[in-house]
């Protein structure tokens, strides 16, 4: 009864502080997992960019490079040679 009312009144207080505490975060992590993603998608565009040349070259990928997980990926098409000229996004 008391104590049942004093872990409801506790239980309560901690949403409360936590509804606000998320109103706070939420926007900062969808900004950096948004962040993230586009790294990602650069990551792998330089680590194209790396294969393809290596390719061009002869030089041999190592094991464990990412080779099989993007199977086929070394046969870009001339646009993808080409896009030296096109910078990163900085945003």
């Amino acid at each position: 009864s008391v104590s049942i009312q004093k872990a409801t009144a506790s239980l309560s207080a901690l949403n409360e502080f936590s509804a606000v505490k998320w109103a706070d975060l939420h926007p900062k992590f969808e900004s950096h997992t948004k962040l993230v993603k586009e790294l990602q998608a650069d990551l792998d565009h330089v680590f194209r960019k790396i294969r393809f040349i290596k390719g061009k070259l002869g030089i041999p990928n190592l094991e464990g490079d990412g080779e099989d997980e993007d199977e086929g990926e070394e046969n870009l098409n001339v646009e993808e040679e080409n896009d030296d000229t096109a910078p990163l996004q900085d945003d």
